[in-house]
């Protein structure tokens, strides 16, 4: 490696990889700098409205979320505990349909993710 590649004359040099001969007692140990890590992203502000038609028990939920962060990768819809769909980032909206029983409770949130981890939003209870 050159001068006019690393101008400061300074590499790092991992010695598991490397076979180091001659006088290397003389050049001085350091440790290298921690890798940086993205944070876990911010967790979406949801509103919603919803629907029930009791004619044909179906219950219509329309989401629709601020986009706090930054660094996600997709958002998923969460009811009742479970994912019922991957979205991709930046979306902001969904539109769920879901066929009730009457008086149940459907509860459902919305999850945020990047390779860091996850973060949901508040719990939005839906009874009809």
């Amino acid at each position: 490696m050159s001068s006019q590649e690393v101008p400061t004359g300074k590499c790092w040099l991992w010695g598991e990889y490397v076979e180091v001969t001659g006088s290397y007692w003389v050049v001085p140990s350091v440790t290298p700098p921690p890798t940086a890590t993205i944070s876990p992203p911010l967790a979406p502000a949801v509103t919603w409205e919803f629907n029930c038609d009791y004619n044909t028990t179906q219950l219509d939920v329309t989401f629709t979320w601020t986009d706090n962060a930054t660094n996600e990768a997709g958002y998923r819809v969460i009811r009742n505990d479970q994912s019922i769909m991957e979205l991709p980032a930046n979306t902001t909206a969904y539109r769920d349909t879901y066929l009730f029983d009457s008086g149940e409770r459907v509860v459902y949130q919305i999850e945020v993710y990047n390779v860091t981890g996850s973060v949901r939003s508040s719990v939005i209870s839906v009874t009809c």
